[in-house]
């Protein structure tokens, strides 16, 4: 916990509706241990829709593709649950979902597991997290419906404070406030030079947030799970 004093700022990543009271409660009390240390809480948000070229990289799909389809969603990652409420808060219908194994390979029997289950929802297409289209790649195609992922950014709960660290925000959170399903929905505007120490407590996950600090130099990064 010593340690936790060279931090120059505390990360919350993943706030949902779901879990939003505890992490208030835990921002909480970095800011009573730390009150020298900003501390803010972020969560992500639908981006765009991707699908994999012809050549297995990663293109824009466009939202028009998933429009007014029956969906069948999937993924294995660490709480597939959260994806879940992702699809459905992209205002995108969903038959079925299936929540696979964090790292799941997508051996044959996976696979047949995907399509039974979509062909018993009806489905007319498939959506999954980034992280697995990116391991579907070689074997989309014997899935036999169209393939699809939603690409996610990091927002910020509350709009951004003007400081010399955009992430900064040291003020109290109520409880009231906390539960405030507000986001922040313009990306920031970072320093392109930032050689400081930062902790990321997280919530769930690091890749968009990650993806959100583009340009940014840290001496040293840490990332942290609690919930």
């Amino acid at each position: 916990v010593a340690a936790l004093r060279r931090a120059t700022g505390f990360v919350l990543t993943g706030v949902d509706d779901h879990n939003r009271e505890r992490a208030a409660r835990f921002a909480d009390l970095l800011r009573a241990r730390f009150p020298e240390i900003p501390t803010t809480l972020s969560g992500y948000a639908t981006d765009s829709v991707v699908r994999l070229s012809a050549a297995g990289l990663l293109e824009p799909a466009g939202d028009a593709d998933l429009a007014g389809r029956r969906l069948f969603g999937f993924c294995g990652i660490a709480r597939p649950e959260s994806f879940g409420r992702t699809v459905q808060a992209a205002g995108l219908e969903m038959g079925g979902f299936l929540p696979l194994a964090d790292h799941q390979r997508y051996v044959p029997a996976v696979l047949d597991r995907i399509r039974t289950r979509a062909a018993q929802a009806g489905a007319e297409a498939l959506v999954t997290t980034e992280k697995d289209l990116v391991k579907l790649a070689g074997c989309a195609a014997d899935l036999g419906l169209p393939l699809y992922a939603l690409r996610r950014r990091v927002v910020r709960t509350r709009p951004l404070p003007t400081t010399s660290w955009p992430l900064s925000d040291n003020g109290p959170v109520s409880p009231a406030e906390a539960k405030q399903p507000r986001w922040c929905v313009e990306k920031s505007t970072f320093s392109t030079s930032f050689p400081v120490c930062v902790i990321f407590a997280t919530v769930s996950g690091s890749v968009a947030l990650l993806r959100g600090c583009a340009g940014l130099r840290f001496k040293n990064l840490n990332l942290y799970n609690f919930l």
